[in-house]
């Protein structure tokens, strides 16, 4: 998941990625369909690009953390970042 501050740097930030993932003769294959905002790939995880707006009713941290745990992730945020 990838947000951006606004739906312009939405679209910059994705076509990098878009056009990374679909011209690199390497991960092209792994490319299974790619959307107005996402890009899915062949093993079935999906790449998004939302802009940071409250009409989007998504928050990065909801966002990733849901994202973390249907892929079976296990963070310990209780630990410290200093």
């Amino acid at each position: 998941m990838l947000v951006a501050q606004d739906q312009r740097a939405t679209k910059v930030a994705f076509g990098y990625i878009r056009d990374y993932l679909t011209r690199s003769p390497l991960l092209a294959p792994q490319v299974a369909e790619v959307l107005a905002s996402e890009i899915t790939l062949t093993n079935g995880l999906s790449i998004a690009c939302i802009a940071c707006i409250l009409k989007s009713g998504l928050t990065a941290f909801g966002t990733a953390s849901e994202k973390c745990s249907h892929c079976g992730a296990r963070f310990d945020w209780s630990a410290s970042n200093a």
